[in-house]
């Protein structure tokens, strides 16, 4: 099942150039009609999702919560911070 995180990977060498490729790409197409196929695309993973949230939930925030992934979101917040 593909859950669109990924759709291409791209080299370190021309990698800017390709993000603004794809950039102008999806600036290029009709947003109204892009909107409405990304959410058709996605409307099955979606629902599926959905279905299978209540049981998910708690894991997901045993998870997020934990100490470590804490541990890894203020570094995250520091190192932006330092970046200004």
């Amino acid at each position: 099942m593909d859950l669109g995180l990924a759709d291409e990977v791209a080299e370190a060498e021309g990698f800017e150039a390709t993000c603004l490729a794809r950039l102008a790409e999806y600036a290029d197409k009709d947003s109204p009609a892009f909107a409405t196929t990304k959410a058709w695309l996605r409307e099955g993973v979606l629902a599926e999702m959905m279905a299978h949230e209540s049981g998910r939930v708690g894991p997901f925030l045993d998870g997020w919560f934990s100490a470590g992934t804490q541990e890894r979101i203020r570094a995250t917040v520091a190192s932006l911070r330092a970046k200004g």
